[in-house]
């Protein structure tokens, strides 16, 4: 039963009473309230580009005169940003004076008819020109989320079993796989579904935007196939073997990684490039100046190779039971390692191990190359750590999230 709420200031403290139609309950406002100390998370702030969106509920509080918003980005620097309040029915608010890259934070003041101003706590956000698509492989769906990982602002497909995601920036649409349901499936950016197909085993998805074509692989067909943006099937490597990852190559086409220990190049209708011998590969990864990086999980190493496949690295086999691999903006290599519980950096030339940071359930990594930031998917959250590895922020998103894909929009976007 719905009630309403009364805020009464007594003795310096604000008290809240419920009204005759809800049974009671613990004052929110209240510095004593074990949940809250007197600050309730009411506002929920989600960044943008160039902007940020403020939501809140405070429909059910009686005897509130305005709303105030107040944004600080330094502890000392707090500045409001509606001077002249807003009317109580107010539930939303666009700060677009907000500058990309910069975290700030905003409150709720309140103002009473009793003269008393609460306030809400603060809640963080850092506008920007990333957007990221997660995928879930135990039925979380796929979800957008906000430059800062924070929140997740759309989501499709729960119950789904999705296994890789990549965007096209040449359309700005999400591709994503579904092993279990054996689909592909192409979304907008706003999460609408615009198309799927079916694809047996669906297990990998890269888009070569420069060349406006998009790779799928089969594990349990032990195909590549490629696409036009648009959906159209092109051609098909039908003897590719147990896909487990494909990766748009710099200089056009894709390279695709195989159970049996193969890695190929594929450009236009054909397999360019053949390559055997390593131990059960199922990663691959951009490094930088056109470099690739392959990661073998039985041979508990990575393999550095330039945009020719000519090798160019190799670490030591000093992981465990690595899943994924990234690069790091620097010719150097960031480890998934639940096996190790954490993350490993492989770094220079040589791509030997000088970091280590723990993490519970690390299964994917990102590299943003814009921002020189981590992503970092799994133990049921998505997180977003520093060159150094260090935490910036993130949040509980699914179930098991495994993979990130980023890409940067203009700010207008």
């Amino acid at each position: 039963m719905t009630g309403r709420w009364f805020l009464v200031p007594i003795a310096g403290v604000v008290l809240l009473f419920a009204g005759c139609e809800s049974r009671e309950r613990s004052n929110p406002f209240d510095p004593k309230n074990p949940d809250t100390e007197g600050t309730p998370t009411v506002l929920d702030a989600q960044a943008g580009s160039g902007r940020v969106d403020l939501e809140w509920d405070l429909s059910d509080l009686e005897d509130l005169l305005a709303v105030r918003i107040q944004r600080r980005y330094r502890e000392d620097v707090i500045k409001d940003l509606t001077p002249g309040g807003l009317d109580p029915s107010e539930r939303s608010y666009e700060d677009g004076s907000a500058q990309n890259g910069v975290r700030y934070e905003y409150r709720l003041e309140l103002e009473l008819y009793s003269g008393v101003r609460p306030v809400t706590a603060w809640d963080a956000a850092t506008p920007g020109t990333a957007v990221a698509w997660l995928a879930d492989s135990d039925g979380g769906g796929l979800a957008r989320l906000t430059p800062d990982a924070r929140d997740v602002t759309a989501r499709f497909g729960t119950g789904l079993w999705f296994l890789d995601v990549a965007i096209d920036t040449s359309a700005w649409r999400v591709w994503t796989v579904d092993y279990l349901g054996g689909k592909v499936y192409r979304l907008e950016m706003d999460g609408r579904l615009s198309a799927e197909y079916p694809l047996s085993g669906a297990r990998a998805v890269a888009v070569d935007a420069g060349g406006g074509s998009v790779w799928v692989g089969s594990f349990d067909l032990g195909r590549v196939e490629r696409w036009s943006t648009t959906g159209a099937f092109l051609w098909a490597d039908s003897a590719a073997g147990f896909v487990e990852a494909l990766l748009p190559s710099p200089i056009g086409g894709a390279w695709a990684c195989n159970r049996y220990g193969n890695l190929y190049l594929y450009q236009e209708n054909e397999r360019l490039i053949e390559m055997e011998g390593f131990e059960r590969p199922v990663a691959l990864a951009a490094a930088s100046a056109g470099e690739i990086l392959l990661l073998e999980r039985e041979g508990r190493r990575v393999r550095r190779f330039d945009l020719y496949g000519i090798p160019t690295g190799t670490s030591l086999q000093v992981l465990n039971d690595p899943v994924d691999v990234c690069g790091d903006g620097a010719r150097g290599a960031w480890v998934a390692d639940p096996g190790r519980g954490g993350l490993v950096h492989l770094s220079g030339e040589r791509l030997r191990e000088d970091r280590f940071v723990p993490h519970p359930a690390p299964l994917g990594v990102t590299w943003d190359p814009v921002d020189s930031l981590l992503w970092v998917a799994g133990n049921g959250r998505v997180e977003i750590r520093n060159a150094e590895g260090e935490f910036v922020s993130g949040t509980a998103v699914g179930v098991r999230p495994i993979k990130a894909a980023v890409a940067h929009l203009a700010a207008s976007r």
